[in-house]
């Protein structure tokens, strides 16, 4: 099985490199490539998604996705590289360019308690409609004004200074989502952290736990249970040492990662 492996930026490189070693750990008979993607590549190529990550991804069986940064339009503009036009380079985030371009539209979110074992369900969310459809006016269009001009804020500001979010619904994306059956790219939904970049300070159990769930998608579901088991283990025992911050503990990204490695055996 081929996974490409797009660390992204932000916290998202660490994250990432604290836990593809789950990978080695179990023997998982997967070959891993990586790919470009991220904020970088916007300023200094004209899309944060690369046309050469576009190859990668067509030809692997799955992407394991770090943290990715997206931005304004009109801060991207101003942080591309003075040698594109940005009238002619339009940002797009890359998130969105992967759930749209892939037809991504399945958001599969697992939901545990890993240490009282009180809950565990999971969350299916469509992931292309709604407000991620990207219909987005930084002032509000002509026609959509009058639909609009009744609410008291928008009448203080006016047309030119009210911006609109078109929430997009269609009886396709409904029924698909009811009856999905989703090729898959796996990402935690932590956002990129770019205050904590290089500080090893950010959990990597998500990035763990994401790689257990490509997993058990594809078949090894023993060893997606004892991905699951060891993070578990790790939880309950609570030492600091083995813990990030955010769950009390003092350890690092890549400490954290190798506590959960060690409870794998």
């Amino acid at each position: 099985m081929k996974v490409v492996v797009l660390p992204g930026d932000g916290i998202g490189p660490e994250v990432v490199d604290a836990s593809l070693p789950v990978i080695d750990a179990l023997a998982l008979p997967w070959t891993l490539e990586f790919g470009d993607l991220g904020w970088e590549y916007w300023r200094t190529e004209g899309n944060p998604v690369p046309e050469r990550t576009w190859d990668l991804i067509s030809s692997a069986d799955a992407a394991l996705v770090g943290a990715v940064t997206s931005k304004p339009a009109k801060e991207a503009r101003q942080e591309l590289d003075p040698r594109f036009d940005p009238e002619e380079f339009r940002y797009v985030s890359p998130v969105i360019q992967l759930r749209q371009r892939l037809e991504l539209f399945a958001n599969i979110r697992p939901v545990s308690d890993m240490r009282d074992s009180r809950f565990r369900f999971v969350v299916v969310r469509e992931n292309t409609e709604g407000l991620y459809s990207g219909i987005d006016f930084r002032e509000t269009p002509p026609s959509l004004w009058p639909h609009v001009n009744g609410h008291g804020n928008a009448i203080a500001s006016g047309r030119e200074r009210t911006a609109v979010s078109l929430r997009l619904q269609t009886e396709t994306g409904i029924r698909r989502i009811l009856e999905f059956a989703s090729g898959a790219y796996f990402e935690p939904v932590h956002g990129s952290a770019p205050s904590l970049t290089g500080r090893q300070r950010a959990n990597p159990m998500a990035m763990i736990l994401t790689i257990a769930q490509m997993a058990r998608r594809y078949g090894f579901r023993e060893e997606a249970q004892a991905i699951e088991t060891a993070v578990r283990r790790v939880v309950i025992a609570n030492r600091e040492q083995d813990l990030t911050y955010d769950l009390g503990g003092r350890a690092s990204t890549a400490a954290s990662a190798r506590a959960v490695i060690g409870a794998l055996t």
